[in-house]
């Protein structure tokens, strides 16, 4: 039998008093509180650049070599 997928959104079996789902929670509201809502978007942000230009700089490597591509 195939081992069953745990659903999308991260996995809930208990380890203690919360699951790992109320801990990642608790600790996400904790922080919205310590430092707002801002905080996310900036680093939402800062995240997005840097993959932007992650992006950027394998596209132009593949430029350079195209027979490495897949």
């Amino acid at each position: 039998m195939p081992k069953r997928k745990e659903p999308m959104g991260g996995r809930t079996e208990r380890k203690g008093a919360m699951t790992v789902q109320e801990a990642g929670r608790k600790g996400g509201n904790t922080v919205k509180e310590k430092y707002g809502p801002e905080f996310y978007s900036k680093i939402g942000h800062k995240g997005g650049e840097i993959r932007g230009k992650e992006i950027h700089e394998a596209a132009e490597y593949f430029r350079k070599h195209p027979e490495l591509k897949v």
